[in-house]
């Protein structure tokens, strides 16, 4: 079952507390920093089929999640020179794919205490996302890969709430040039679905929304609209 976003929060925060005295070297312990980290997600690395030390581009990179991410880590103290290990970092991912099994959406680089999350794909120049160990909960959705969902970066927050606005505003108006019903029940049910879609995200709500909102924007008489928003509002 998928965790919620606040279980995976109060994860990294105790992940975050665990891991923010760590001072030691990069290999000694970069596997129990990843798997502890992917178990944070709600997620079983050996199951997924994620690896350690998988060879790629005359190295090997720390761990690779075949279609999902790869990851490269440093000691503690290359936290502030993260930039100087970027180029080794893209060549790991230049090299990790094949016609058959293209390279991973996603890289992150890490020195325990400091992340930068790529994807080199869309933005080649730059990562998404970067923030230190102790932001690490705050800073959850930059990772989702790891709980097998699509990742939220900061900067992208504007965008996406100004097109969903647009949408949002436009079922409204679509719904009440229909008298689908009062506008005040209009109201309370496009207020209600925008709710019930932030709940399904964070896996607060079985995922049953979207039925729901396709049969209020759908031609139905007013009764079915108000049927619809009755049954919502109970889930």
């Amino acid at each position: 079952m998928a965790l919620s976003g606040e279980e995976i929060r109060r994860r990294l925060r105790e992940f975050a507390a665990a891991w923010g005295g760590y001072a030691g070297t990069e290999r000694s312990e970069a596997q129990t920093f990843l798997n502890d980290l992917v178990e944070c997600y709600g997620t079983d690395r050996r199951a997924e089929g994620a690896r350690f030390e998988e060879r790629a581009g005359g190295g090997f990179m720390d761990l690779f999640w075949p279609g999902v991410c790869i990851v490269e880590m440093k000691r503690p103290s290359e936290a502030r020179r993260l930039h100087e290990h970027r180029e080794q970092m893209l060549g790991y991912w230049q090299s990790s794919g094949t016609p058959a099994s293209p390279a991973p959406r996603y890289v992150v680089l890490c020195a325990f205490h400091r992340f930068e999350v790529w994807e080199p794909g869309a933005i080649y120049t730059e990562p998404r996302a970067t923030f230190d160990l102790v932001e690490l909960p705050d800073h959850l959705d930059a990772l989702l890969f790891l709980a097998g969902r699509r990742p939220v970066f900061v900067h992208d927050q504007t965008e996406v709430t100004r097109e969903a606005v647009a949408l949002v505003t436009d079922v409204y108006r679509m719904l009440r040039e229909r008298r689908a019903a009062d506008l005040d029940v209009l109201r309370d049910f496009v207020l209600q679905s925008v709710w019930a879609m932030f709940a399904e995200d964070l896996a607060m709500l079985r995922r049953t929304c979207s039925p729901a909102c396709s049969t209020a924007s759908s031609p139905t008489p007013r009764g079915r609209a108000e049927t619809t928003w009755g049954s919502s509002s109970r889930t």
